[in-house]
């Protein structure tokens, strides 16, 4: 009786674990709606409010910001230059829960609407970001970020 209730215990926190997985997921998966929804605003400071203070950021071309208000000022600098009028989808989005507090994301974007210094319309772009989590104080935020572009391997046809 006693293996019985034992094993009923482990079940029902074994459930409860992955109850609270699901549930961290969602709200990681809501913040990066949300994330995007402010990067679609070319809002800078909304993107940076997502960031913890000491959270840090390394874009696709390679520029490290370290604090929020450095990665404001980055996102300032590309929302005002080639990002300023892109809009970005998200195509796909995992979400793993290493600790109850702690939440890597993985996702797959495409910005569309870029426009090259000449003006014209350049292709749509596909990113992929890693960006680690944190939830401090209730919130989620971002501690580190690192949307980056795909290469073709050597030898294979551009992306």
């Amino acid at each position: 009786m006693r293996k019985v209730f034992l094993s009923v215990v482990a079940l029902n926190l074994a459930a409860l674990g992955a109850f609270a997985a699901d549930t961290a997921t969602q709200a990681v998966e809501k913040r990066i709606s949300e994330f995007v929804a402010a990067w679609n605003r070319h809002d800078p400071k909304e993107m940076a409010s997502f960031m913890l203070r000491d959270g840090d950021l390394i874009n696709p071309f390679g520029q490290w910001a370290k604090g929020r208000d450095e990665v404001a000022k980055l996102w300032a600098e590309e929302q005002s230059t080639v990002m300023k009028a892109p809009t970005a989808t998200t195509d796909a989005i995992t979400v793993r829960t290493p600790a109850p507090n702690v939440a890597v994301a993985d996702w797959d974007v495409t910005i569309s609407g870029m426009t090259a210094p000449d003006g014209s319309v350049m292709p749509a772009m596909k990113v992929h970001a890693t960006f680690v989590w944190l939830k401090k104080d209730g919130r989620w935020s971002i501690m580190a970020g690192r949307p980056m572009l795909p290469a073709s391997p050597p030898g294979a046809a551009p992306r």
